[in-house]
C-alpha cells in the first residue's frame, strides 16, 4: 500500500482515489475491509462507502460476491464509482448515492444480503467541523446507531454477519442496541496504538437472528471486553515521528500491501 501526493492509495490490485472525499482512506477502513469474514458470501453491502475503499477490499477476497456500496454524500458517492469504474471488479462492485435508511426500506433489497460491513460516523456530541461533508462522515446526526442496525436488520438475511469499527468508549452502548435488534456477538478485536496503550476502537462482528428473543440476549451477554483481544498498530512508541509498523497489523493487510516502505 502505498500513497502519492495526488491523494491515489495505491494497493496490491487496485488504487483509490479519495480527493474529493469529506472522510480520506484511513486505518479504520483498511482495518476493517481486512479483517471483515466474507469468505462464501453472494451479497455483500458496506453502508456509508465513502471512497469505495472497504468495498473493493471485500470484493478481493469475496471472488463470487455481487458488492453494493451506498453512501449519501454526493462527491463521495461519485469518486467511489470513479474508483470502482478503475478496478478489476467493476462488473460486481455497484455504488448507490443514498441513506442507508432509505435503501433499506427498498422491497428488492430487503432480506437480501450475507454480510453487511460499515465504518460508520461514530462521533457522538463531538466539535463539529465547519465542512458539512466531513460533519456528515463523521458524527452520527444523519445516521444514528439505532437506525444503522435497523436499516442493516431489514437488508441481512436471517444469519447474516453484521461487521464494524466502534469506538471503544460507547461499547456498552452497541452492545445494548445490538441486542435490542436480534444481533448475537460472534467475534471482536481491540485496536491499540501500541501494546503499552489501552484499544480505542473495536472491530466487531455479529449475527442477525430475527427470531431471536431480544431479552434473552440481552440477559445472557457474551462478557466481551475489547482489552481481552487486541491488535497494536505500531511495535514500539514512535522515534523521532516515524512508525515502526507491527508484525500483527502487517500479517492483517499483507493481502494489500503494495509495498511497506511506501507507506
Amino acid at each position: 500500500m502505498g500513497k502519492s501526493g495526488n491523494r491515489i492509495v495505491r494497493f496490491q490490485q487496485f488504487e483509490v482515489r479519495d480527493d474529493a472525499c469529506a472522510m480520506k482512506v484511513g486505518t479504520d477502513a483498511v482495518l476493517l475491509g481486512s479483517w471483515a469474514r466474507v469468505k462464501g458470501a453472494h451479497k455483500i453491502i458496506d453502508v456509508g462507502c465513502g471512497s469505495g475503499i472497504m468495498a473493493l477490499m471485500v470484493a478481493q477476497r469475496a471472488t463470487q460476491a455481487a458488492v453494493y456500496g451506498v453512501e449519501l454524500e454526493e462527491n463521495a458517492a461519485n469518486q467511489a464509482k470513479q474508483n470502482i469504474a478503475n478496478s478489476p471488479w467493476n462488473d460486481r462492485i455497484h455504488v448507490i448515492q443514498e441513506s442507508a435508511q432509505a435503501f433499506s426500506k427498498i422491497d428488492i433489497q430487503a432480506g437480501t444480503y450475507d454480510v453487511a460491513i460499515s465504518n460508520p460516523p461514530y462521533f457522538h456530541g463531538k466539535p463539529k467541523s465547519p465542512i458539512a461533508a466531513r460533519n456528515m462522515a463523521r458524527h452520527d446526526d444523519f445516521l444514528p446507531l439505532s437506525e444503522l442496525l435497523e436499516s442493516v436488520k431489514r437488508l441481512l438475511k436471517d444469519q447474516g454477519s453484521f461487521q464494524l469499527i466502534w469506538p471503544v468508549d460507547r461499547w456498552a452502548q452497541l452492545e445494548a442496541q445490538c441486542a435490542r435488534f436480534g444481533f448475537k456477538f460472534e467475534e471482536g478485536l481491540g485496536i491499540c496504538g501500541t501494546a503499552e496503550h489501552l484499544p480505542t476502537r473495536v472491530i466487531s462482528r455479529w449475527t442477525l437472528n430475527s427470531e431471536s428473543d431480544t431479552t434473552a440476549i440481552e440477559q445472557q451477554g457474551h462478557k466481551f471486553e475489547p482489552h481481552q483481544h487486541t491488535i497494536a498498530l505500531e511495535a514500539t512508541i514512535r522515534q523521532n515521528g516515524s512508525p515502526q509498523l507491527s508484525a500483527e497489523y502487517k500479517s492483517l493487510l499483507k493481502p494489500y500491501v503494495l509495498d511497506w516502505n511506501e507507506r
